[in-house]
């Protein structure tokens, strides 16, 4: 994933309602892949480099030699003059380097294993220039690029009508009497000032630390011709009390009140490649782009110029059809990686060619061994290396960041970070310390939390988005990555817990003895993917969420279909394991290649183009082509508005309807089957209780994947002259809505849909180890079955009647060509049949109403009450989790989604009087004041006053 990096996603609900939670995350990070440094538009000092005096007063400055006596001399693109001993460095900068785009990146070249501290990860990448201001100062800028002008004095207006940054003033420690070299002390800038925002980067992580400049000290120096490579170790004290909602604490730790980061600084020239030209991007082709406000672009009424991401590739032979390019890509393989898995990340690599020789590159990629003895660093920006991680609380199985030159778009350095904890995942060795505190507020809650649900995630998103907003000026500059929020933290979550339910359906279903030898199959093939997927980010393309909906659901498992066609059209999707209902054959568990839309994008992207002024011209066919089958494409912000039914995360096939209902099935298989023996030698009961939470997990995503079919839409990105005029959007046909309520009626809400057997519940003990990583006495030791079975129900409930699902239902009328629209009443109407059925039509014989199917209806109600009185946000009655998802689920929905409510409570109050009436001397106690408090409650909510949208 991309950064597709990580927030709690428990955090916003804990401030709301003082909850505790801890937490892990996501998959193909998700990739997720930062934002790079990448930022819009040319550089405000371009002018300012001829302007500056380079030399100013010496007033009390030290004299240059005396100011470097006894340091040891490092020279390439500056000189460094160091003596670490003595925790003591200056940076020599030459006349002719102030004013100058510079790259400046930060990585964690330690970590802490979790809270997305993490080996390798990055910080913050910026474009800077050192500007000489008075007083022997210099300043430290990040200039706007966001707009530009080719005019100069255009480009002079623009300079003075929108600001640069400046992240630090430093005083000048000594200029040379003769080259005017100029000295800064390294110690100050990296340790004091903290020029990345270290802190502010990590806020739910560091939030309750600071930087304690005694304990800090400077790292190794080294100079070379184009960067030069600094480290700081940076000292934190705290771990008191934070002001911040989004602070945690910290488990790996012995002692938490203070520990050490190293972070890895690289200062480098911004190549010059003269051949390299940027090109624009197509909004159907899906690719990170690097975006400037060009005012008064003629004939044109978009001011944007958008250029996509993309390594510079040339030719060897430009006459050739194919051809090798000058300098491959080449990416290292840590040597941390272990040797097992080497072969399949490099296949996962090498995928790539393929793509590219469709854009006229042979052997576009190398992959290469780090040696065990190299002498150079993995944190050094010459090389691209995929690394090797380890963690705690793991957030992502992948991340893949790229730098970026933000002028042009051109990529020009890029890692890719691989987390050990994805093949414990799969081999299902992970613990309570992994899942517990990832998936939920701990493994014996049940795993009872908003994260890892969809809807859940957009609510965390909702809450935290006023506190994102709130840190923004300080955290979230043009420069910085994108940040880590609740959504890229419950995603990655979901693909950790997506591949280790596949590695739980074979040990489970597959044949006796066979699983071992499945099992490595399965992870030989998700590492294939997972690195080729990390790869796609750092060559520049975004997620592609309608890339798993190439074959039917019959043709997954054929292997003569999905090697010669491919499994998926991308593998820019987060993809889940391809898992075949008990008694069918099984085919690949991941796709094997690259597909279409894979292909098809490179070629858009890395083309090369005979003449750059008519690169538009050239490429148009290219993307012309976006119409055609498995060129489908649907980045991040579509999933997010869960308007497309096929546009989701963790789904398979061009019927997700179908596959979502036999997955259903096949969790259902496996409860079945889990018993005392599903225990590995070794293990405990709470790893029992593990595998029944995620069961559960995917029972629940796949209800969530059916229920974006109601007021579900087609959405298309189409062009509306090479597409002959085609409609971006078309509703989903009602028989289809029909057909998803349906399947959730009979396997949610029926009152049989979702049963364990007793056997199995009571063997469900969590760990009871008394050590750092457990805590016995916070959560219940035995299986809270209700309010997990609850949650599963309560949840698309709420998913149903979502207040912007609602507000696509209400307006379904007006889009339908043809036929009949799946209505508001509707769905009101037959969700409250399905639910409350044991009122609404009684059997003649009327019988108690279970524990369960009372928390369902209730749960029903509140979200009723919350439609008519407009509560969401007062908190009012909440009590729990679920009662507030079903107060903010709400927001947003129209007035004919209150009236329907309205309507619907009056006649669930006098169904409820007259089954009372006719059956209440023969009803259980429970089941009468069940009734009784049921009816009262829908009084009071009739008769209390509206509040405001």
């Amino acid at each position: 994933m991309r950064l597709g990096l990580i927030f709690f996603c428990g955090l916003a609900i804990a401030a709301a309602l003082s909850w505790g939670h801890s937490g892990r995350a996501a998959a193909y990070f998700p990739p997720v892949i930062p934002p790079t440094p990448t930022l819009h538009a040319q550089a405000n000092g371009a002018e300012a480099a001829t302007e500056a005096t380079t030399t100013p007063p010496t007033g009390s400055l030290k004299p240059f030699n005396e100011a470097v006596s006894g340091l040891t001399v490092s020279t390439g693109l500056f000189t460094v003059y160091h003596d670490l001993q003595r925790n003591r460095a200056l940076l020599g900068l030459k006349p002719n380097q102030l004013n100058q785009n510079l790259l400046f990146m930060a990585n964690l070249e330690s970590g802490l294993g979790e809270l997305g501290l993490f080996r390798g990860w990055p910080v913050n990448d910026l474009m800077i220039q050192f500007r000489q201001i008075p007083d022997n100062r210099i300043q430290v800028a990040v200039p706007n690029v966001y707009f530009r002008n080719p005019q100069p004095q255009a480009q002079r207006l623009l300079r003075e009508s929108f600001g640069d940054s400046v992240l630090t003033t430093l005083p000048i420690q000594a200029i040379h009497d003769e080259t005017g070299e100029i000295l800064l002390d390294l110690k100050d800038f990296l340790i004091n000032r903290d020029p990345v925002n270290l802190s502010a980067q990590f806020p739910w992580a560091l939030g309750s630390y600071a930087v304690n400049t005694e304990a800090s000290y400077l790292g190794p120096v080294k100079a070379f011709p184009e960067n030069v490579e600094l480290e700081a170790v940076m000292g934190f004290s705290g771990g008191g009390s934070s002001t911040s909602p989004f602070s945690f604490g910290l488990s790996s730790l012995p002692d938490n009140r203070g520990f050490n980061l190293r972070v890895r600084y690289s200062l480098s020239a911004i190549p010059n490649h003269p051949t390299f030209h940027g090109r624009q991007a197509d909004e159907r082709v899906g690719y990170f782009v690097t975006a400037y406000r060009s005012p008064g672009r003629p004939g044109l009424s978009d001011p944007f110029v958008r250029y996509i991401h993309r390594w510079h590739l040339e030719k060897q032979d430009p006459t050739a059809a194919l051809s090798p390019p000058k300098e491959p890509l080449v990416f290292w393989i840590e040597n941390t990686t272990p040797v097992e898995y080497r072969a399949a990340i490099a296949d996962g690599v090498k995928w790539w060619n393929a793509a590219f020789e469709r854009a006229g590159f042979a052997q576009a990629i190398d992959v290469r061994q780090m040696p065990d003895n190299a002498d150079w660093d993995p944190a050094d920006v010459r090389y691209n290396v995929i690394r090797w991680s380890d963690s705690l609380y793991p957030w992502a199985s992948g991340l893949g960041p790229a730098r970026v030159n933000p002028l042009t778009g051109e990529i020009l350095d890029a890692d890719i970070i691989l987390d050990a904890s994805v093949v414990r995942d799969l081999m299902l060795e992970y613990d309570t310390l992994v899942t517990g505190a990832a998936a939920t507020s701990g493994p014996s809650a049940g795993g009872l939390s908003p994260c890892g649900h969809p809807l859940g995630d957009r609510l965390m998103a909702r809450l935290s988005s006023s506190t994102n907003r709130a840190q923004s000026n300080s955290s979230q500059q043009v420069n910085a990555p994108q940040r880590v929020d609740a959504t890229d933290y419950c995603s990655g979550l979901r693909g950790l817990q997506t591949t280790a339910f596949g590695s739980l359906a074979i040990a489970t279903l597959a044949p006796p003895f066979s699983s071992r030898e499945v099992k490595e199959t399965y992870i030989q093939q998700y590492l294939r993917v997972l690195t080729a997927h990390e790869v796609g980010h750092v060559l520049g393309l975004r997620h592609n969420f309608l890339g798993s909906t190439l074959l039917s659901p019959s043709a997954l498992n054929d292997p003569g279909m999905t090697q010669s066609q491919g499994m998926t059209s991308s593998i820019m999707d987060y993809l889940p394991p391809n898992l075949a209902s008990p008694g069918q054959p099984q085919g690949d568990y991941f796709p094997t290649q690259l597909g279409p839309y894979d292909l098809w994008a490179i070629e858009y992207g890395y083309h090369p183009v005979s003449n750059p002024v008519t690169a538009q011209r050239e490429l148009q066919p290219i993307a012309d082509r976006a119409g055609a089958t498995g060129l489908a494409y649907a980045p991040d912000e579509d999933v997010f508005t869960m308007l497309d039914p096929k546009a989701s995360a963790w789904d398979m096939s061009d019927d997700p309807l179908s596959y979502a209902e036999g997955q259903m099935a096949i969790a259902k298989t496996i409860w079945d089957r889990l018993d005392w023996y599903s225990v590995n030698p070794g293990e405990g009961y709470g790893q029992l209780r593990q595998r029944v939470n995620l069961v559960f997990f995917h029972y629940d995503m796949q209800a969530a994947i059916i229920a974006n079919y109601i007021g579900g839409q087609r959405f298309t990105r189409t062009d509306p002259w090479s597409s002959g005029g085609q409609a971006p959007f078309a509703p989903i046909a009602a028989a289809e809505q029909r057909r998803a309520l349906a399947v959730l009626n009979q396997r949610v809400f029926a009152p049989d849909a979702l049963t364990l057997s007793p056997e199995l519940i009571n063997r469900l003990a969590p760990d009871r180890w008394m050590d750092w990583g457990q805590d016995p006495f916070v959560d219940r030791i035995d299986y809270p079955i209700y309010d997990r079975l609850l949650s599963t129900q309560a949840f698309t409930v709420s998913n149903l009647l979502d207040g912007y699902r609602l507000l696509r239902l209400r307006d379904s009328e007006f889009k339908q060509q043809g036929g009949e629209a799946f209505t508001l009443a509707e769905l009101f109407d037959t969700l409250g049949q399905s639910i409350w059925a044991e009122v609404l039509n009684p059997p003649a014989q009327a019988t108690a109403i279970s524990s369960l199917r009372q928390g369902l209806q209730r749960h029903h109600l509140n979200t009723l009450t919350s439609l008519v009185l407009r509560n969401h946000g007062s908190g009012e009655g909440v009590t729990d989790l679920l009662g507030f998802v079903a107060q903010e689920a709400t927001f947003g929905a129209p007035e004919e989604a209150r009236v329907l409510a309205r309507y619907q409570l009056r006649q669930l109050q006098e169904a409820i009087a007259r089954h009372l009436n006719r059956h209440g001397q023969r009803l259980d106690i429970a089941t009468v004041a069940y009734l009784e408090d049921a009816r009262d409650r829908i009084v009071k909510v009739l008769d209390a006053p509206l509040r405001g949208q």
